[in-house]
C-alpha cells in the first residue's frame, strides 16, 4: 500500500506540475501580445515637396524692345507687350540658388542670349547688365536673387541690308 500512496503522491505532483506548466503557457501568449502592443508606432505621413524648377511665365514669349537698331543690337524677350513703359511679365521664375541647366541653338543673326532680372519697370537688356547670367546651351547655372523674375536678353548682329531672325526654343532642366 504504500508504494500504492507513493505512485498516487508522484502522479498526483505530476498532474499538478503539467497543470502549472500548462497555466504558464497560457500566459507567455498573453505576456508577449501585452509587451507587443506596448511598443507599437505609427509613423505620420510625410509629403516631401517637389524639387525647385524653372518656371515658365508663358509659352510664347514676346519681343519686349520697342525700336530696332540696325546692324548690331538687344532684344528683350519676356511675357508682356511692353512697348511703352508698364509692369512687365518676366520670361521665367526661378527660386534663388536653384541650379539649372538651359538646351537651346541660336539661329543665324543671334550670336548671344543672356537672362536678366526684371523689374517693376524698364528692363535693362545688355549682355553686361547688373545681374545679367549669359546662357551657354548644356552649360548649368545658379539663379541669383530676382524679385520680379528673368527675361531674355538675346544679342544680334546681321549685314547691313537686315535680315529675318528665326525663331527658337529653350528648355530648362
Amino acid at each position: 500500500m504504500e508504494n500504492r500512496s507513493r505512485n498516487t503522491d508522484s502522479s498526483t505532483r505530476r498532474w499538478w506540475r503539467k497543470k502549472k506548466y500548462i497555466g504558464v503557457l497560457t500566459l507567455v501568449p498573453i505576456l508577449v501580445v501585452v509587451v507587443y502592443a506596448s511598443v507599437t508606432q505609427t509613423f505620420p505621413s510625410v509629403t516631401i515637396p517637389a524639387a525647385p524648377t524653372v518656371t515658365a511665365n508663358c509659352s510664347t514669349l514676346i519681343l519686349q524692345t520697342s525700336s530696332l537698331v540696325p546692324i548690331t543690337g538687344t532684344l528683350l524677350f519676356g511675357c508682356t507687350n511692353c512697348n511703352i513703359i508698364c509692369v512687365s511679365t518676366p520670361a521665367i521664375s526661378a527660386t534663388s540658388g536653384l541650379t539649372a541647366t538651359p538646351t537651346f541653338t541660336l539661329p543665324s543673326g543671334y550670336t548671344a542670349l543672356a537672362l536678366v532680372p526684371s523689374s517693376s519697370g524698364a528692363v535693362d537688356c545688355s549682355m553686361t547688365a547688373t545681374g545679367a547670367i549669359a546662357l551657354t546651351t548644356g552649360t548649368a547655372i545658379t539663379f541669383t536673387q530676382s524679385l520680379f523674375g528673368w527675361s531674355y536678353c538675346a544679342q544680334y548682329s546681321v549685314p547691313n541690308g537686315g535680315a529675318t531672325l528665326s525663331t527658337f526654343t529653350i528648355s530648362w532642366t
